[in-house]
């Protein structure tokens, strides 16, 4: 998974009444940091924390600085994975869309 991503929930977060985090629901991947007491990763989906604290490593139990931010392990989430025939659709709606704004613009200039 890369940042910019949608990704989904898989497993609902031990605090997910709090912070949202439950299974089934889509998140885009903001920033993937670094725990920097043994380097596992985390994901910032874009959960605010309430208040200034620490986070914790899913890993290692280090602690460091949240910067206001909930930072989520990886393991809570996978890849959103299109394949070709929802591509497909997704461009013809597209198509679709912008022929019927150039029809419309066409009708409003006769």
């Amino acid at each position: 998974m890369k940042v910019g991503d949608e990704i989904v929930c898989i497993r609902t977060h031990s605090q997910g009444f709090r912070n949202g985090v439950v299974k089934g629901k889509i998140f885009s991947l903001l920033a993937i940091d670094n725990c920097p007491s043994c380097g596992s990763s985390c994901f910032d989906v874009g959960v605010k924390s309430r208040v200034e604290s620490n986070n914790r490593c899913v890993k290692c139990n280090g602690r460091y600085p949240s910067g206001g931010i909930w930072h989520i392990g990886p393991s809570l989430f996978a890849p959103i994975q299109y394949n070709s025939a929802h591509d497909e659709l997704l461009s013809s709606i597209t198509e679709e869309k912008s022929d019927v704004k150039i029809e419309e613009h066409e009708e409003t200039l006769s």
